[in-house]
């Protein structure tokens, strides 16, 4: 070790490196304190970290420039588009005007904990808090964002993975029950903006992404089954793309009802007249069309969604509730939950058994009832 220089106030003095694995090139580093006794003692710091492999050069990098880098090197090559702009989204808006500035090297586990807090508890435009599922989303690009950095030897520990993100809240669910979904039905299908869509989504539970994107390839009305393909998905820039599952289990075969392939016969002859009378037809072989063939667009879908609700009489509920919908009713019925989770494209039985928790005390005094006429012929 070379010796301490004082320049005013402050001591210093050069430490050996470990040599470039690549180059060969010997490294060194300075480190500063304000006291000789202090010198030494961050002198004999350094040269622990730097025979355990954990030293990290000082760096006055900002954390909003590393996490750009990041996310347009890294994840653009990583992830779908429409999931690298929801990242983009996050970073800009949120996580680089609060922690944008903080160094790379400087963010603390109490630092990022308050981040979250204030995003739990102040308004986003005016219109309520952020969700914690969002706070959670932006905790994991964090934490991954800070575990990359920890793979190069930019940071020396992910302080992102002992910070406590907001726990993760219970899915909100508002399935209707038989009756509101006749009353839907009986004015949904009589509806002549997009007829058939409705029992197909109520019938099978498909996700309106997957409703939106379904081609008629990938139906077959003699076995009555649909396979899932591809999805139609809106991005942030409100363009619509086409997008393959995100998951093996999200590639499926969904059988269909006698009544649904009804259904689907009748909307294939719907287009053909809807074909006859357009001049300007788009063959884009979809299931669920627009008047003159081209795809329906989600808000679009979603706001005709909302009116029929109201002329029906029925709980306004998200569209993606007549997944849960669904769901609930094969529950309710003794459906086994395997084949509930196979038929919605849930990854894992245990997704699941967590959103659709609520039908269970349903389901257990059906099965104290069966037990007792097993054990007792009551």
């Amino acid at each position: 070790m070379a010796q301490p220089v004082k320049r005013g106030d402050t001591w210093s003095v050069r430490i050996e490196l470990p040599a470039d694995p690549i180059t060969g090139e010997r490294k060194r580093a300075r480190v500063t304190a304000k006291s000789k006794a202090e010198l030494k003692r961050k002198v004999t710091e350094a040269e622990h970290r730097v025979m355990t492999r954990s030293y990290v050069p000082t760096s006055r990098q900002a954390y909003g420039d590393f996490l750009t880098g990041w996310l347009e090197n890294v994840q653009k090559r990583e992830v779908r588009d429409t999931t690298y702009a929801g990242y983009v989204y996050l970073a800009e808006g949120h996580i680089k005007p609060t922690l944008g500035r903080t160094p790379l090297q400087d963010l603390t586990a109490s630092q990022l904990e308050a981040f979250y807090t204030e995003k739990l508890t102040t308004k986003v435009r005016g219109d309520g808090t952020m969700a914690p599922q969002t706070v959670r989303l932006m905790h994991s690009l964090i934490r991954r964002s800070l575990a990359y950095a920890l793979r190069h030897e930019l940071v020396s520990k992910n302080v992102a993975s002992i910070a406590h993100p907001p726990k993760k809240a219970a899915a909100e669910i508002h399935p209707w029950n038989r009756e509101q979904q006749r009353a839907f039905l009986k004015v949904a299908m009589l509806d002549e903006t997009y007829p058939s869509i409705w029992p197909v989504a109520l019938g099978t539970g498909m996700r309106r992404g997957e409703l939106l994107g379904l081609r008629w390839q990938d139906v077959d009305l003699e076995a009555g089954t649909i396979k899932v393909a591809q999805q139609l998905v809106k991005t942030t820039d409100n363009r619509m793309v086409y997008q393959t599952p995100k998951t093996e289990a999200g590639k499926r075969s969904i059988s269909l009802s006698p009544h649904l392939i009804e259904v689907l016969r009748r909307q294939s002859i719907r287009q053909k007249e809807w074909q006859l009378a357009s001049s300007d037809w788009a063959a884009t072989r979809l299931v669920f069309t627009t008047k003159d063939g081209q795809p329906i667009h989600p808000t679009n879908l979603g706001k005709r969604f909302a009116v029929l609700c109201g002329l029906a009489m029925v709980p306004a509920i998200r569209f993606h509730d007549l997944r849960h919908t669904h769901a609930t009713e094969l529950l309710r019925q003794g459906i086994d939950s395997k084949h509930v989770a196979q038929r919605l494209g849930h990854s894992s039985i245990t997704v699941t058994l967590d959103v659709y928790s609520h039908v269970m005390p349903d389901m257990q005094w059906a099965a104290i009832a069966g037990l007792d006429d097993a054990l007792f012929g009551t």
